[in-house]
Parts: structure tokens; C-alpha cells; sequence
């Protein structure tokens, strides 16, 4: 029995490291694919589900960072050191206390700046 081949294509960031990866039974939900790259295509779950089956692993990790980049057309994994890099360029998360520094801040420099204006009545 001949089955039809499903096409498998990946969504890569400036970078290279995969952010998408899409095609078999769900190829309508890429709607440009000048945005994508073609990396294979055969038969079975992994192409026809590839979102969640083509990848070994999930395409990103417990971070949320991106676990695969694209080599030579081909999905290749990153490696720790790669993707360690890539959790350190995330900036921090704000504390409460940076947020209620900041708006006592802003109430500050807008209070001076109603007053210089001539309304005093803040």
C-alpha cells in the first residue's frame, strides 16, 4: 500500500533555532510559507502530526527556551550551552517592590510637573 507523503517545515527565528515546526494534517495553519523551511517529509504520525511527534524532544525546554536550531535544512538539538546562553539574555522579572518603586516614581515626576504647570490643587 503506497501512502502519501506529508511535508514537514519549520519556522526558524534571526537566529536559526526553530520556533514552529508544522506541516502533515495541519499545513493550512501556515498561511506564508516564505516564513518557513522545508526539512522533510515522508509518512506516519511524525509527518502527519509533526507538531508534537517529529521533534524527539519538546521544541522547547523547562524555560521556555528554544531546543532546536536549523543546520544545513535540518533540525539539529542545541546544545546546553547554546540554550544556557539564551536564558541568560532574558531580563529579570520585576519584583512588587521595583513595580511600586517605579510608580511612586512616576506619581513623583507627574506631581512636579501638574505643579510647574500652575495647578497646585494635587
Amino acid at each position: 500500500m503506497d501512502q502519501n507523503k506529508s511535508l514537514v517545515y519549520a519556522k526558524v527565528d534571526d537566529k536559526n533555532r526553530i520556533t514552529a515546526i508544522d506541516g502533515g494534517y495541519t499545513i493550512g495553519n501556515i498561511k506564508d510559507f516564505s516564513e518557513w523551511v522545508f526539512v522533510d517529509e515522508g509518512a506516519g504520525d511524525k509527518y502527519n502530526l509533526c507538531q508534537g511527534n517529529y521533534l524527539d524532544k519538546p521544541i522547547t525546554d523547562d524555560r521556555g527556551i528554544y531546543r532546536y536550531k536549523l543546520v544545513g535544512g535540518k533540525p539539529v538539538e542545541r546544545t546546553s550551552e547554546e540554550m544556557d546562553e539564551d536564558y541568560e539574555e532574558i531580563p529579570a522579572v520585576p519584583t512588587q517592590l521595583d513595580r511600586i518603586a517605579a510608580q511612586a516614581l512616576y506619581t513623583a515626576l507627574m506631581t512636579d510637573t501638574l505643579i510647574e504647570e500652575g495647578i497646585d490643587d494635587v
